[in-house]
């Protein structure tokens, strides 16, 4: 007989997810001026693409809303945190 896998509680995800620390690192490199606000960019799309497949893996998945916030999280996280003018 199998042991179930589920948690005797319940938690759900509320609040931003972490940000990377390479994204963070190309945040400040942006903010001084060694990355163009395009190459920041690509670098927040790899990582959404990377928090997208990891949150799919969870057996529940990750569900539309989900994975719209964490594109939002992640952008106005890091494009709040840095300066291009």
């Amino acid at each position: 007989m199998s042991a179930s896998r589920q948690p005797t509680f319940r938690a759900e995800h509320i609040g931003s997810f972490l940000r990377p620390d390479r994204l963070m690192a190309a945040v400040r490199q942006a903010r001084d001026g060694k990355l163009t606000p395009e190459a920041l960019h690509a670098i927040q799309e790899e990582c959404i693409r990377e928090l997208v497949a990891t949150e799919s893996r969870n057996p529940q998945g990750l569900s539309a809303g989900m994975r719209s916030a964490c594109v939002r999280s992640i952008r106005c996280s890091a494009l709040s945190s840095s300066s291009f003018s």
